[in-house]
């Protein structure tokens, strides 16, 4: 039996990792050298927007279900972002690495697109955009990445009043991590090249 051919489309601080890891090949061989480029890139965010359509499904940690967005029209999410990622077939991109879990433990029952996305904006410790803000980001984001390590478990993440990352057991705040199934999905950079 064949494995599937992983689909995927990576967007924001993962594509930056997949450009730079590639340059690390020789010095590092092993898989290591993607997490070496994500620490070198975690304080690049992507200004753009994210268009979904009427119907999309949001994830809720706290009922282990996706609950249907329907509105009149598409749904806009507006940036920085600071990771993207869109799969299609997969739950992980290296054995480990299981970025998009449901994907398997709550498969989809209509055919669409996984969706990661992390907003530094939602971050209730977080404003601006500037040095100083994404520097801040930055320990968050790599936690969240090594929770995807641990079993998928950055998708249960929450912001604690401090800003910090906690279970989402642990605080009423919103989640680290956007989890969204989508028949599509439009992205749209505020400039081709300019990211935040």
């Amino acid at each position: 039996m064949t494995k599937p051919i992983p689909l995927c489309l990576i967007l924001a601080l993962h594509a930056t990792i997949l450009h730079e890891a590639e340059a690390l090949r020789h010095a590092h061989p092993g898989i290591e050298r993607f997490k070496i480029a994500a620490m070198q890139n975690i304080t690049r965010w992507s200004s753009a927007t994210l268009q979904l359509p009427d119907g999309y499904s949001v994830y809720n940690p706290v009922t282990h279900s996706f609950e249907k967005i329907v509105s009149s029209s598409s749904t806009t999410l507006e940036g920085p972002f600071a990771y993207f990622l869109s799969t299609v077939n997969v739950d992980r991109l290296e054995l480990a690495f299981n970025i998009t879990p449901l994907a398997s433990t709550l498969p989809a029952m209509e055919p669409g697109f996984e969706i990661v996305v992390v907003r530094p904006v939602k971050d209730p410790s977080i404003n601006g955009t500037d040095d100083a803000a994404r520097q801040a980001f930055a320990a968050k984001s790599g936690a969240l990445l090594m929770a995807a390590y641990q079993q998928g478990a950055h998708i249960k993440l929450r912001y604690g009043n401090d800003g910090q990352p906690v279970g989402f057991e642990d605080s009423e705040g919103e989640f680290l991590v956007e989890y969204l199934r989508a028949p599509s999905w439009v992205w749209v950079p505020a400039s081709r090249l300019n990211s935040v």
